[in-house]
Formats: C-alpha cells, sequence, structure tokens
C-alpha cells in the first residue's frame, strides 16, 4: 500500500534538518558525510570537487554533517521513508531539481500566483527549494551570501531573495489546507470585571428596625409648622370662650 504524507508532515521533518549539521555536496541527499561519500562524489561529478572543497568536506568527517543538493534536499524525504528511517537510494525518486518540481508536479503555476501553502515546491533555472509560508523558503544552498557559511548548508532564506518562476505540488504529497488555531482553555486569559460603582444603603436609626430616616426639615419650614399649630391653639380656646359665654347667657 502507498503511503501518502502530507505537506505539513513535509514541513516538518524539513525544519528538523535545520538543527543537524548539514553542508551542501552536489548529488547528495541526506548521507553522512565520510571519505567514501566524498571521494564517491568527487568520481562522478569532477567538475564540482575541486581540491579545496575536497579539503574542507573531508574536515567535517567524523562531526556528524549531512550532506544534501537543493534537489536532495526534497528527495531525502522520500528517500528515508517519510524520515522515519536512515536515508538509502531509491531509483524512483532520483530527479534533479527540475524533475522534483516541475517533472512530478500535480499542480503548478507562475509564481506570482504562489498559493500561501506549506510545503509548496519552488523552481528556477537550476535550483529548487521549499515554500514554508510567511515569504520564508527552505533550501540547500551552495551560495554563501544566502546560506551564510561557505559551501553552503541546509537553511531558511527569504523568498524574495531569489528570482523564484514556478511553484508546483509534488504528486507525491497530500495537501491540507491550514485549520483555524484552536485555543486551550488554559491559555484564555481571564478578563477582569470593571468594578460597579457604590450604591450607598439608605441611613438608619438603631432601634428603628432599619426602617428609613427621613429627612431632615428644613429650618424654614419648621417655622411654618410651628405657627400653624399655634394658630390651631388659638383658635380651639377662642372657641371654648364662646362656648362659655353662650351658657352664660342661657342662665340669664
Amino acid at each position: 500500500m502507498i503511503k501518502i504524507k502530507t505537506n505539513k508532515e513535509f514541513v516538518s521533518y524539513l525544519k528538523t534538518l535545520l538543527d543537524r549539521n548539514t553542508v551542501y555536496m552536489w548529488g547528495e541527499f541526506g548521507r553522512l558525510v565520510t571519505n567514501n561519500t566524498i571521494d564517491g562524489k568527487k568520481k562522478q561529478y569532477p567538475s564540482h570537487y575541486d581540491d579545496t572543497k575536497v579539503k574542507y568536506l573531508k574536515s567535517l568527517v567524523g562531526k556528524n554533517y549531512y550532506a544534501y543538493d537543493c534537489a536532495g534536499l526534497i528527495k531525502s524525504y522520500f528517500m528515508s521513508d517519510y524520515g522515519n528511517k536512515k536515508v538509502s537510494y531509491i531509483a524512483g525518486y532520483d530527479k534533479d531539481a527540475y524533475g522534483i518540481t516541475v517533472g512530478t508536479a500535480s499542480e503548478k503555476g507562475d509564481i506570482s500566483t504562489l498559493p500561501e501553502e506549506e510545503g509548496v515546491l519552488l523552481y528556477m533555472k537550476g535550483h529548487c527549494g521549499v515554500y514554508i509560508g510567511d515569504g520564508k523558503v527552505i533550501e540547500c544552498t551552495s551560495n554563501q551570501k544566502i546560506s551564510g557559511i561557505k559551501y553552503g548548508k541546509v537553511c531558511i532564506s527569504n523568498l524574495s531573495a531569489r528570482p523564484w518562476k514556478t511553484w508546483t505540488k509534488s504528486k507525491w504529497l497530500s495537501y491540507v489546507k491550514n485549520e483555524p488555531e484552536i485555543v486551550k482553555e488554559d491559555e484564555i486569559k481571564e478578563e477582569v470585571p470593571k468594578e460597579e460603582p457604590k450604591i450607598e444603603e439608605p441611613k438608619t436609626l438603631e432601634g428603628t428596625d432599619n426602617k428609613e430616616v427621613k429627612p431632615d426639615i428644613p429650618v424654614e419650614d419648621k417655622k411654618e409648622e410651628v405657627k400653624e399649630e399655634t394658630k390651631t391653639l388659638f383658635e380651639k380656646i377662642w372657641e371654648f370662650i364662646l362656648k362659655i359665654l353662650d351658657l352664660l347667657k342661657v342662665k340669664k
């Protein structure tokens, strides 16, 4: 049964290589740098391995360095059973920069229509890389200006750093769209509630069973009340006097 891996798994694998000791070697696809590896490639591609480069490469032997070229970076994923095993040569995946991208594409387009999807392959004449989103590319290059070291390595570069011509999707990968980010419950910040304005309770007097106290009556209003009460008292006295006088008249 043929296993198909996703573009996300592919990019995750490539990112692990950034933590490895890597070096650019024409024709390599992720094998350990040894004297036999170097001698074999010098014999196979003599124009790419002058004495100075061979001397440098042999200085890396025994230091756990792995070698790739631009197409070999992509091929290494498939030749290592998707990063699960030690890499071993598989003829069906042995393609050059054009063959591993445009030549085996399930979908392709001009670089001006590049989709914002990780794992999309990039091609320009003589070179290839892998788009990982946000304007970034993972590639293995001998370009010191891009890789930062002489003879090159696996690195991350800016999409704008090269005149890429074509984007492709590999027929050996399943491309899945980005899923919305799920926020974990423990990552949700608890919102601090706003302080409510204080509402004071009505003033009460002791022994009044918390009944509301009537507001104080202004002094002027109190004077008016006294006047009214005094007036009423005089009226009552006068009425009483009149009644007495009436009684006296009757007796006469």
